[in-house]
């Protein structure tokens, strides 16, 4: 299957980076979650609070993408 998608330019410029970019806007998404995952697997100068908190901000990222129908593992 085929897919074509049409930009009308100039008026359409941002749709065409959003849509040309996407890729780009995942994969930093996936190396913040991969860096989180590693901070909170193997930085052991967090302590506590701060695995809390890195814990949190994870949870958020995750959170946020699930309201917009999106997952990090949408794409294999």
């Amino acid at each position: 299957m085929k897919m074509i998608i049409e930009f009308e330019m100039p008026k359409d410029s941002d749709a065409f980076k959003m849509a040309s970019h996407g890729d780009d806007l995942y994969f930093t998404l996936w190396d913040l979650n991969q860096w989180l995952k590693d901070q909170l697997k193997h930085n052991d100068k967090l302590g506590e609070e701060g695995s809390e908190k890195l814990q949190d901000a994870q949870d958020k990222l995750h959170e946020i993408l699930g309201e917009r129908g999106l997952s990090l593992d949408m794409v294999s």
